[in-house]
């Protein structure tokens, strides 16, 4: 478990916490002034942890679904990602800019790379001459969901980002 879940799954106890405690007043017959104050503070302390965690599950988010060095690390197994290649030189002596496929990573003694198509680099979709490696790589995203889409139009703290970005 990543440091970010450990600070998500605190944050979702201190909610509850914050949750029981004002149950626990309120369960009181007379509240006084004091015990009112508290109850503010504690909702408002909960809904702050609220935001902290839903800004960590976008941190999460991003992390899990960035350009990925390969010298950082490599894909797992034969997952297809998304494979940055750097400006080259194809086969037919052609320069190429630099271009974005999906492939995979084979391994082995030379590091050897695999389109999606199942062919290794220099043949199918993109021909790319031996020894051009990939820089990095991504996670494929997952499949278009709306619901996704709306989730974050309604978040605040994307909304203030949107508008400043603009």
């Amino acid at each position: 478990m990543s440091e970010i879940d450990d600070a998500i799954r605190y944050l979702m106890e201190d909610v509850e916490d914050c949750e029981n405690a004002i149950r626990s007043i309120k369960d009181t017959f007379k509240i006084s002034e004091i015990e009112k104050e508290e109850i503010d503070a504690l909702r408002t302390h909960a809904d702050e942890s609220r935001m902290l965690v839903s800004w960590l599950k976008e941190l999460k988010d991003y992390k899990e679904h960035r350009w990925i060095p390969v010298s950082e690390r490599l894909p797992k197994g034969s997952d297809i990602v998304l494979l940055s290649l750097p400006p080259h030189i194809d086969p037919d002596g052609e320069e190429c800019s630099a271009s974005v496929v999906c492939g995979h990573y084979i391994g082995g003694r030379n590091a050897e790379w695999g389109l999606s198509d199942g062919d290794t680099f220099g043949y199918g979709l993109v021909s790319v001459r031996k020894g051009t490696n990939p820089v990095a790589w991504m996670p494929l995203p997952e499949p278009y969901n709306p619901e996704q889409t709306l989730k974050y139009a309604d978040n605040p703290a994307t909304e203030s980002a949107l508008a400043s970005a603009t």
